[in-house]
């Protein structure tokens, strides 16, 4: 006769295991480190800026710091990405009350080197970090399309109102503007401020692109 032997610590066919012990893991972590390591490195350079004082600002311990991000640098760019996002954001609002098209390229300008101002050894990691994840660049590089896209609207309805050449390639316009910024970030020295490199950009982008009849205006 048949008998229906149940062994012990072995889980009947059909039944879930018995969940595993220990803390869920807390989703909003991540979050919140990135959150207050972008507000730090807006305040310090990176050499200024430990993990101690990015724990403290989050919340939490350093161990579950250094458990979502394995090092500062890594942690450096992932805020910084983090960051992108919502100057994206910003962005978006300031240049919905923009008088016209001049007034929104500016905005764009002035909130782009304003952001990376303090930022300058963010390209360099990015590129040259072993440390980084490829997850970091692509997300980087997702955010970055993103911009470029919305300043391809504003130079496109610059073409629009007349200020902007009618034959402008905005696509390359627009790549053209972010090597700018990027450029005279990591170009610029120390006795330059950020209020003059500004002007510089936004008048030097402004003249090779406007058309002929707009151009002198904008440079008087």
């Amino acid at each position: 006769m048949l008998t229906n032997r149940r062994h012990h610590g072995t889980p009947e066919r059909g039944r879930d295991p018995k969940p595993r012990r220990g803390r869920p893991p807390n989703r909003e972590f991540p979050q919140r480190i990135l959150s207050a390591a972008a507000e730090l490195f807006a305040e310090k350079e990176f050499h200024r800026v430990n993990t101690e004082e990015v724990a403290e600002r989050a919340g939490t311990g350093k161990g579950t710091v250094y458990r979502h991000f394995p090092s500062k640098e890594v942690l450096y760019v992932a805020a910084t990405i983090y960051g992108l996002a919502r100057l994206r954001e910003d962005l978006d609002m300031a240049l919905s009350t923009a008088p016209s098209a001049s007034a929104r390229i500016d905005v764009i300008v002035r909130r782009l080197l304003t952001y990376f101002w303090d930022r300058r050894d963010f390209f360099f990691l990015l590129r040259n970090f072993a440390g980084l994840a490829r997850g970091h660049v692509r997300r980087y590089e997702a955010e970055r399309q993103r911009l470029s896209a919305l300043i391809r609207a504003v130079l496109a309805a610059g073409v629009v109102e007349g200020l902007l050449r009618p034959d402008l390639e905005v696509a390359v316009a627009a790549e053209a503007l972010l090597g700018m910024v990027r450029a005279v970030n990591r170009a610029r020295s120390e006795s330059v401020t950020l209020e003059e490199a500004s002007n510089a950009a936004a008048v030097l982008f402004l003249n090779g692109c406007t058309a002929s009849d707009t151009a002198m205006s904008h440079a008087s």
